[in-house]
């Protein structure tokens, strides 16, 4: 079934201009990696639908006799600290394989839990335990957590998880950031993958969650805002035609909301440029109720794109 986490994203914190994962269990900075990803991310997930934070365990060791050198990704526990849901997290490039499912019921004979969720934030499993000690497939999560909740977030939401700067403190830039993360990251029919950059022509750190979108068959853009490590906030745009990465456009929102130029830089087969993004797109910053607007940003940034690079698609 579709994963509980698909439109959570995990904490971000800057450690020395590096971009660290934050763990709300144990309060402390994480590596940037895909598995830590998908944890937090199911965290954000838990803790949204009612689960406190304060009976969530991450990383318990198991007893070495039954299961050496195992430790469980998160275990769930009631009010009388009994084990409920013990989650096993893959990367989310990591199919849920028979090997996953042995591995989490392996686990699951010391922890002896009713519920067990196997899941790479995209796909999850769901099983209960029978009296019989038998898991039994389930259609939908259990009734221990509520998934009713509105999805819509706050600019706040997104600042904390690295959509932006904390120096972004424009007003309307900041309504328009929220207005566009809601309808493009938080619908129901979004493609949205974490992108990690081998390398990019940007100095900034542009791995992030990215939305994506097709223009054509075998043509399509990604589109993320991303927070850079002196506070600001970055519209970022990856062109990718054949399943190749040719251009970058980078636009830089805080210097569209103070009025200055110039606040983008396109990055192709030449050398960068910079240029006034307001020649090509018109930014309303103050109309975030207008949804065509918003869903017709990617559409813009690729014609923008082409009239840069004179490409011809």
């Amino acid at each position: 079934m579709p994963g509980i986490a698909h439109n959570h994203f995990p904490l971000i914190v800057w450690r020395e201009g590096e971009k660290r994962l934050w763990n709300p269990i144990h309060k402390k900075a994480l590596k940037n990696r895909p598995e830590e990803r998908v944890r937090l991310r199911i965290i954000e997930a838990l803790v949204e639908a009612g689960w406190s934070k304060h009976r969530i365990s991450t990383e318990e060791k198991l007893r070495a006799i039954d299961n050496p050198g195992g430790r469980t990704d998160i275990i769930c526990y009631d009010l009388n600290f009994d084990p409920q849901i013990l989650i096993e997290c893959k990367a989310e490039r990591v199919p849920i394989s028979p090997e996953v499912a042995e591995q989490t019921a392996r686990y699951n004979r010391t922890v002896e839990a009713p519920y067990l969720l196997m899941t790479n934030g995209h796909t999850d499993f769901w099983y209960r335990i029978s009296v019989q000690n038998q898991p039994q497939q389930l259609d939908t999560p259990p009734d221990l957590l509520d998934f009713s909740q509105p999805l819509e977030k706050d600019f706040s939401y997104w600042q904390d998880r690295g959509f932006a700067g904390n120096k972004t403190t424009d007003a309307d830039l900041q309504n328009w950031v929220t207005a566009t993360l809601n309808l493009l990251w938080l619908g129901s029919d979004n493609k949205m993958h974490y992108i990690d950059f081998n390398n990019t022509p940007s100095d900034l750190p542009l791995q992030h969650y990215y939305f994506l979108h097709q223009i054509k068959p075998q043509h399509w853009i990604a589109l993320s805002i991303v927070s850079t490590p002196p506070g600001g906030s970055r519209l970022i745009a990856v062109i990718n035609r054949k399943n190749q990465n040719v251009g970058l456009l980078e636009v830089n929102l805080d210097l569209i909301a103070s009025g200055t130029s110039p606040n983008a830089t396109v990055y192709s087969e030449n050398d960068p440029k910079n240029f006034d993004i307001l020649d090509l797109i018109s930014f309303e910053f103050q109309a975030t109720s207008d949804e065509d607007a918003l869903r017709s940003i990617p559409g813009l940034l690729n014609s923008a794109f082409d009239k840069l690079t004179h490409s011809k698609n």
